[in-house]
This record gives structure tokens, sequence and C-alpha cells, in this order.
């Protein structure tokens, strides 16, 4: 048995083990100057380090339904060498 943070991408509920995750981060719409635009994928900076936003509905190949919410949330997983920020839709 693994301690999870449950999220959900599209309306499947999914659990990220807890030992995974390094930080989340919840953005308002508002505050969507933190995230960096680069040719193919958006970035955030995490401790002096830039890291891919890769958004999960995207890498399950979900055809993602329109959210009213236009909040970010984005859930920064890795180890010391690689890391990514996942985009999901809300985390409960």
């Amino acid at each position: 048995i693994r301690d999870c943070l449950l999220i959900k991408c599209d309306q499947m509920l999914m659990g990220i083990p807890q030992d995974e995750i390094l930080k989340v981060i919840q953005y308002r719409y508002e505050d969507k100057k933190n995230i960096f635009h680069s040719i193919n994928t958006d970035i955030i900076e995490y401790n002096n380090e830039l890291v891919p936003i890769v958004n999960l509905s995207d890498l399950l190949l979900i055809n993602k339904i329109a959210s009213e919410s236009k909040d970010i949330n984005l859930v920064l997983i890795g180890n010391q060498i690689k890391k990514v920020a996942l985009c999901v839709d809300t985390i409960l």
C-alpha cells in the first residue's frame, strides 16, 4: 500500500505516489506569467532549473473536455537528474 496524491484528468481518477512528488503548484489564471513558452513546450522554473510542463491528457492520449476552471494545476515529479511538471485537471 502506497500513499498517493489523487488527481483527475478528464473524468479519470488517478493516484501519483507521494514519494515521486517534489511539489504541487497551483497557479491562478492571472499568474500565468510564471510559465514560460519555448518552441515545443511550456516551462516553469523550479529551484533555478527549467522544468518542462507535460499535459497529462496529452501524454495518455485522452480527448480533453473543456473545463470551466482556468486555474493551472501542476504536479512536479522526478528525481535529482530529471524533473517534469504534470498538468492535471484537478488535485483532490
